[in-house]
């Protein structure tokens, strides 16, 4: 059972949500029997929830019931090493769905999203990508077709990372995005294809496309 922005929930489907968790068993809107049930619960916030507790704002007894096994996502500006990975890859998934014949971005480009600080994290680096590809007319992505946001941020000298990046292709890419993948999961094929979200069929044949099967 997946529980998204657990931490926007009001206090009474709180209370709600807890008795589950407790009784583990439900009962359906108008009925009078409870059923029991069976599941595990993942909940993922983008808020502070030990903030929101001590504020009131969501309950304890809650928070504890759900934070027996944490992981904390750091956000995208605290690692944008992997913003060239990941623009490869939204490039590739919007471009392929939309008949697109987008190859690459240009240094300009990438260095507004690699300076830029991302709020919205990983889903408003692949909105910007979604929206420059629509007015995109050439085979590489261009800095003019960034939402504004972006395409007015004037790099200077003080700013880290405002040399100029190299042109990214999303075959090069690609590639390093396998070659992280395999040191990530120890090369364990199956995790390495859930770190890349493919099956493993087309992770071995992505593997041997680069030479990278052996290896």
């Amino acid at each position: 059972m997946l529980l998204d922005e657990i931490g926007d929930m009001p206090m009474a489907m709180q209370a709600k949500l807890l008795r589950v968790l407790q009784e583990w068993e439900i009962q359906r809107v108008g009925g009078a029997a409870t059923i029991p049930i069976d599941i595990r619960v993942i909940a993922a916030t983008n808020r502070d929830l030990e903030g929101a507790v001590k504020a009131g704002e969501f309950r304890a007894d809650l928070f504890y019931r759900l934070a027996a096994f944490p992981l904390v996502l750091p956000p995208l500006r605290e690692h944008r090493e992997d913003i060239p990975l990941l623009v490869a890859h939204f490039l590739k998934e919007l471009a392929d769905s939309a008949n697109e014949s987008v190859r690459g971005i240009s240094p300009a480009a990438l260095q507004r999203l690699l300076l830029y600080d991302w709020p919205g994290n990983v889903r408003e680096l692949r909105n910007a990508i979604e929206r420059a590809l629509l007015l995109e007319t050439t085979d590489r992505l261009q800095v003019g077709n960034l939402p504004p946001q972006l395409a007015n941020l004037v790099p200077t000298p003080m700013d880290p990372g405002a040399s100029v990046q190299p042109v990214l292709s999303m075959q090069e890419a690609e590639q390093q995005a396998l070659v992280h993948a395999l040191e990530a999961s120890n090369r364990n094929m199956t995790k390495a294809a859930q770190v890349l979200n493919v099956n493993r069929t087309t992770l071995y044949r992505k593997l041997k496309k680069y030479g990278l099967a052996g290896k």
